[in-house]
């Protein structure tokens, strides 16, 4: 699915630039939605499987750390930044992007 949205919101960018309309996205991560109320305190402090860990972080995003990544995106200090895909991941995948 990634693999045809990425040109599909480049193309996009491309066509409503003109018209000042910006298409982006952000190719977040797994994260962690732990919100249970009553939930073991322990258990966000509990170290993550390796292969769901950021080596920049040792642990998996918040749903507020992706949700900053979009706000910046959609916000107007990001206003020159069209067809782009944010990875945020904390460092986790080993891709460059060009």
């Amino acid at each position: 699915m990634k693999a045809a949205l990425l040109p599909y919101i480049k193309g996009l960018a491309r066509n409503l630039a003109p018209k000042n309309v910006r298409a982006n996205v952000v190719s977040p991560a797994a994260f962690s939605s732990r919100r249970d109320v009553g939930h073991d305190a322990a258990e966000e402090s509990r170290p993550l499987p390796s292969s769901a860990q950021s080596p920049s972080h040792r642990r998996m995003a918040t749903p507020e750390e992706v949700a900053n990544a979009v706000v910046f995106l959609a916000s107007p200090r990001a206003s020159f930044l069209s067809g782009n895909n944010l990875i945020c991941d904390g460092a986790m995948t080993q891709r460059v992007q060009f």
